[in-house]
């Protein structure tokens, strides 16, 4: 019997259809009372690369459903088809998770730092969930073709009538610093245990793999990543904190620290690295040894540059440095209205000065250059690390790694410009110090548990500087429909191996490193941001007793804790 071309087709169409449409179906059946696509928070779990038994075990999302509230309740715990470093924070970056909405569909994008330990490759990866409403599915899982990524962006837009969805990633590399067995502290320095501080050797030079990028063409439909690009930074030992898109997806924006393993001594050079890029996400070509060619043959500057410095609008990647110390992640405020003018709030940890962690701001032109510096602002933290940016209020959350504080700051949606700081950093020969008592500066709240029973208010704010940490990303919820939340990821860490509990002490981790091991439990702190201040009752006050609410302070509304996490946690995102 003889079957139609119509009727051939009908039947491969069904069975084509059939797996897609019981997918969806049993999403959708299951009956939760929640739907993710409204309302979520995700956690990238880093999770330890082997078990107790010593087998394999990827790394995780942790899903996490947000309520009434602000209230969270986990729902998920999804495998990404990477794997966790099994460094805990040390090696951690802004923005290690991101979530999206593109064309009505939401995706969630993680990096996984770690590799896969019965491979011989040692490089990280990248992943993609798509969200459903009562769970996340896993898409594709990507290499990023470098050890250690940090950070990943995705810029999705419409550009000259067509989808343009580009995703990057930064690798950190394997690192070529040497730096004390007891990261950041000075050499001879006595830890609690007893042990001294010393140089390490230097990585070998067959082990040794530079710093890098990752771009990527995104597929929005299939959930899928195609690379397009992959090349060395400018500076090879640059351990980066974090990169982005900016200026409509025309940049790829990388801060670096170049303290490998986060911490030094604070005399590094501070940069910051921009890829220009075409409108379909290639990086431009370098013609810098062109132009600084033909300066030399003709003898004149070239735009106000030297024949050996010739000026930005030639040279990609541009770098500049920053006006703060040690700087980490950032957040990017689109500023409307003109070309290049987004705004960027960059954190600086300063980490051996207390108090001295800030925030700085700045925009990008066209040519890569940085333009238009506000310097760093101390906000009282030590080592601010994270920031995110309320554009329903006008506020700049910045958290600090070692005491947990949020600072808590207003800015000019459009001139960038951050209204509450304090005074410019003290420098004595060379060092900075710090300057005491801060003025004219908002508000600012702790984001550890022991502050739980005062809603937050601390009014020393300081920790065990040397031995506790604790504040490890922020996450504001995207365009809510009613109530912002902010979400703080907290996790207090002992430093260099003190022993919890009695328990005996831990001098290295997996990978023989002599570095923080996670002190657990890892939480996530609840606060609801202030939009109307009439009748609001807050912790902050003024001096003469009376209440002193401002519209951006942080209401304390509960903490959750996501159960077991085999690391400290590796970022957050909120949707």
């Amino acid at each position: 019997m003889k079957i139609s071309k119509l009727i051939m087709l009908s039947m491969v169409a069904a069975l084509l259809a059939v797996p897609f449409t019981n997918a969806m179906a049993s999403d959708d059946e299951r009956g939760c009372d929640y739907d993710l696509r409204d309302g979520a928070v995700y956690v990238n779990e880093n999770r330890t690369k082997r078990d107790d038994q010593g087998n394999a075990q990827q790394n995780r999302l942790i899903v996490l459903a947000r309520g009434e509230g602000g209230a969270l309740t986990e729902v998920q715990r999804a495998e990404s088809g990477g794997y966790g470093n099994d460094d805990g924070i040390v090696t951690s970056g802004q923005f290690s998770v991101i979530v999206q909405n593109f064309r009505n569909r939401q995706y969630v994008m993680m990096i996984n730092p770690g590799f896969d330990p019965t491979s011989d490759s040692l490089d990280g990866s990248v992943s993609a969930f798509r969200v459903n409403k009562c769970g996340v599915t896993l898409t594709d899982t990507a290499s990023t073709k470098g050890q250690e990524p940090r950070s990943v962006s995705r810029d999705a837009r419409r550009v000259l009538g067509f989808n343009r969805d580009l995703v990057g990633v930064v690798n950190a590399g394997s690192g070529d610093v040497e730096f004390n067995g007891c990261p950041g502290l000075p050499e001879g320095f006595m830890t609690p245990l007893g042990t001294i501080c010393g140089p390490r050797e230097l990585i070998s030079e067959e082990d040794f793999e530079p710093t890098s990028y990752t771009l990527y063409r995104f597929n929005n439909r299939r959930g899928t990543f195609r690379q397009i690009a992959n090349a060395n930074t400018v500076d090879e030992n640059g351990d980066p904190a974090q990169a982005s898109f900016i200026n409509e997806g025309r940049q790829f924006l990388i801060s670096h620290r170049n303290t490998f393993f986060a911490l030094g001594d604070g005399t590094e050079d501070d940069i910051i690295e921009v890829v220009k890029l075409r409108l379909n996400g290639k990086p431009m070509r370098d013609r810098s040894g062109f132009s600084n060619a033909l300066a030399n043959l003709l003898g004149y500057n070239v735009d106000g540059a030297s024949p050996d410095s010739i000026a930005p609008r030639f040279t990609n990647p541009v770098t500049s440095e920053t006006s703060g110390n040690d700087n980490f992640g950032f957040s990017v405020l689109p500023v409307k209205g003109n070309d290049f003018n987004d705004c960027v709030v960059m954190t600086h940890g300063s980490f051996q000065q207390r108090g001295q962690g800030g925030t700085s701001q700045f925009t990008i032109n066209k040519f890569g250059a940085k333009v238009r510096i506000q310097p760093n602002k101390p906000d009282l933290g030590d080592d601010t690390c994270w920031s995110q940016i309320s554009t329903r209020t006008g506020t700049v959350y910045a958290q600090a790694f070692f005491n947990s504080g949020i600072s808590i700051r207003s800015i000019d949606l459009e001139t960038c410009v951050m209204a509450d700081g304090g005074p410019p950093v003290i420098v004595v020969d060379g060092v900075p110090q710090f300057s005491g008592v801060v003025e004219n500066f908002r508000h600012r709240i702790n984001s550890s548990p022991a502050n739980d029973a005062n809603r937050g208010l601390n009014p020393s704010d300081q920790s065990d500087f040397l031995y506790q940490a604790g504040g490890l990303d922020l996450a504001l919820s995207q365009n809510p429909k009613d109530t912002e939340y902010l979400y703080a990821l907290n996790t207090p860490v002992p430093f260099a191996g003190i022993p919890q509990d009695g328990a005996e002490p831990i001098l290295q981790n997996s990978s023989g490193d002599f570095l923080w091991i996670p002190g657990g439990p890892t939480t996530i702190a609840i606060y609801r941001v202030i939009e109307d201040c009439e009748g609001e009752d807050t912790i902050f006050k003024k001096s003469d007793g009376t209440d002193d609410c401002r519209v951006g302070d942080l209401q304390f509304v509960g903490r959750y804790a996501p159960g077991d996490i085999s690391s400290s946690g590796f970022g957050i995102a909120a949707m």
